[in-house]
């Protein structure tokens, strides 16, 4: 591969794969530019499950809430477009983890029934949101909900951050 690269038909020497344990045994003998690593802390491989998923929901959630509060306040766009991307961020990590943890703590047999549930819950919900949210911007505008639902989102973290504890004893006994 450094041939190929030293030709200029590549620009970078890459491993990519699956488990986590394999890069280090790689990584000792071979000289790489770059890793790409996808799908740890999943069903398949739990590398990864000494990281605290719990609290990582609750900042997730947390930063999300916060990036709705500095959107709704913020009056240059490229401050807005910051927010935006902690928003989106939090969303992001804090939805994929909390499936990843649901998935993990469930009993396999019961799997389907509660991830349909999760589902049905998460996506079925959002109609009713945009509704309420839709009939708060009439009557207070848009900055005043917005910044409201991301002090609900704050709020709601540090709920469920004061949880955590409890959680993780639940789940280790």
């Amino acid at each position: 591969l450094r041939k190929i690269q030293q030709q200029g038909k590549a620009r970078f020497v890459g491993i990519t794969g699956l488990p986590v344990a394999n890069f280090q045994r790689v990584m000792e003998r071979v000289d790489v530019d770059q890793i790409q690593s996808y799908c740890h802390y999943c069903l398949n491989d739990t590398a990864l499950a000494d990281i605290p998923a719990d609290g990582l929901i609750a900042v997730a959630a947390g930063a999300f809430g916060l990036g709705l509060i500095g959107l709704a306040f913020s009056q240059r766009v490229w401050l807005a477009v910051v927010f935006m991307v902690l928003s989106g961020f939090g969303l992001m990590v804090q939805a994929a983890t909390s499936n990843t943890v649901l998935q993990t703590i469930v009993a396999d047999e019961k799997r389907g029934r509660v991830m349909s549930f999760f589902l049905m819950a998460y996506l079925g919900s959002a109609p009713f949101g945009s509704l309420m949210a839709g009939t708060l911007s009439e009557r207070l505008g848009v900055s005043r909900t917005l910044g409201g639902g991301g002090f609900c989102c704050v709020l709601a973290a540090l709920w469920f951050f004061s949880k955590v504890p409890k959680f993780d004893a639940d789940r280790k006994s």
